[in-house]
């Protein structure tokens, strides 16, 4: 019978077949339903966020077909002091707890700096979550940062908390809706920069000065793929969906 097909071989490769056509692929893991956000996060959030911490760009990117739970996965809707909370939350604890112990040592001499932005692709516009005023936002590039968003503010956050009460703000500023396939359907894609600034004194022989560390966590939430005919989606959000569909 015509249809996709997956299997699962033992050296963490995986043949996806369809009619006359088939490729391998790799993979690192496959989490099932019975592992807790902790244990998502230790295999999947704490290597991105301690690389991070020394200097590197980390990527975490939830794809999916709608209502998958790629949001609660990442823990957006999820309050901070909740058992169940998600990647965003437990990486800001992680981030600021590296700093915390590193601030306590005496002989520590690194200053750190953190600060957030935060984004959402709404009908293939950009728009700041941080200030909704700032709408359909272009993209530049330059040798310096690679690709950026032009204008996009960002906000320095001094804990968990602090950073915490900054997305739930801009949260409000996201585009949801009800579907007949999810009642919190995220309309647009969602993308947040955790940048992690650290200045370090040193003195090796005759040389005095300090080393920088910059390192980037971006943690992007993609609204999920419909099937309309699954949807029954009209009017603005059969707009919405054909934009996310395009989009992925």
């Amino acid at each position: 019978s015509s249809g996709i097909n997956a299997e699962y071989g033992e050296q963490q490769k995986v043949l996806v077949t369809y009619d006359d056509y088939f490729r391998e692929f790799d993979y690192d893991i496959v989490l099932g339903p019975e592992v807790k956000q902790e244990g998502v996060y230790e295999k999947v959030g704490v290597p991105l966020v301690e690389d991070v911490m020394n200097g590197k760009n980390g990527c975490l990117l939830a794809y999916g077909q709608t209502a998958t739970g790629k949001t609660f996965t990442l823990g957006i809707l999820t309050s901070p002091e909740d058992k169940e909370k998600g990647i965003v939350s437990r990486s800001l604890d992680h981030i600021f707890s590296i700093i915390n112990m590193t601030n306590s040592n005496p002989a520590s001499t690194a200053r750190y700096t953190v600060t957030l932005s935060f984004i959402q692709i709404y009908k293939e516009m950009v728009f700041d979550m941080l200030n909704p005023e700032k709408a359909n936002l272009p993209l530049r590039e330059n040798p310096q940062e690679g690709v950026y968003v032009e204008g996009l503010e960002e906000v320095v956050v001094e804990s968990p908390r602090e950073a915490i009460s900054v997305i739930y703000k801009a949260l409000e500023n996201r585009v949801m809706a009800s579907t007949l396939m999810n009642v919190t359907s995220s309309r647009s894609h969602t993308i947040m920069s955790i940048n992690v600034k650290s200045v370090r004194n040193v003195d090796r022989n005759s040389y005095n000065g300090s080393i920088t560390l910059s390192g980037k966590l971006t943690l992007v939430d993609l609204a999920g793929s419909e099937r309309i005919k699954k949807t029954h989606s009209q009017g603005e959000r059969l707009e919405e969906a054909k934009a996310i569909n395009q989009s992925l």
